[in-house]
């Protein structure tokens, strides 16, 4: 069973606990500067971009996985992805490589960055691609750019984005300079200054002018 396969009853629980994540993340006031981002959480399902991930535990980490032949495995799973906390996405020989940031912070950040509709965003840092897809939710798959150096994450990001039904451009590569799919602004050049919006262990998200 892959992690977007749901039964009847964990879709309904998806749909519950996003729900729930929504009215959490309001009650923080993170939506205060933009409540147009509370339809993009709303409608983003966060569980496709963490088909599995680590909890910590006396032992060590513990993976939490989508495709566990064990139901009530699958259902930790599916609850843990819709909790308002940073989840663990990559281990190397026990240490903590990266994680899917806590949907809250994600949303004051998006609020913070004052996007306007036709704007371009250029996302330095792919993560599990959740972000891209709510600004791809936001402003349309054209007009997202995701970039990352790290081809695993750039490959994972680019399939847990399909199967959520976005396609913004993901690249592999450095950014902004390095990459040559980011987006232009407004003329054949790139603006001189880019309004950055970043958290400790988050993407970069700048947008540029619309044209």
């Amino acid at each position: 069973m892959t992690a977007h396969a749901l039964g009847r009853e964990l879709e309904q629980l998806a749909v519950s606990g996003r729900a729930a994540l929504v009215r959490e993340i309001e009650a923080s006031g993170a939506f205060a500067a933009d409540p147009v981002w509370r339809e993009a959480f709303a409608t983003v399902p966060r569980h496709l971009f963490v088909p599995y991930y680590y909890v910590g535990g006396a032992r060590g980490y513990e993976r939490c996985w989508g495709g566990s032949p064990d139901p009530r495995a699958r259902e930790r799973w599916l609850r843990g992805a819709y909790e308002d906390v940073p989840l663990a996405t990559r281990l190397r020989d026990g240490e903590l490589l990266s994680s899917s940031s806590q949907p809250s912070l994600m949303a004051e950040m998006l609020a913070e960055l004052r996007v306007r509709d036709g704007d371009r965003v250029l996302e330095v840092g792919a993560g599990t691609g959740y972000n891209a897809a709510l600004l791809s939710y936001r402003l349309g798959d054209e007009r997202v750019v995701t970039v990352d150096l790290d081809p695993e994450i750039t490959e994972s990001a680019r399939r847990h984005l399909a199967d959520a039904g976005y396609r913004p451009t993901v690249v592999t590569g450095d950014a902004p300079a390095g990459s040559p799919n980011a987006p232009p602004s407004t003329g054949s050049s790139r603006p001189a200054s880019w309004r950055r919006c970043r958290g400790p262990g988050s993407p970069s998200a700048v947008p540029a002018p619309a044209s």
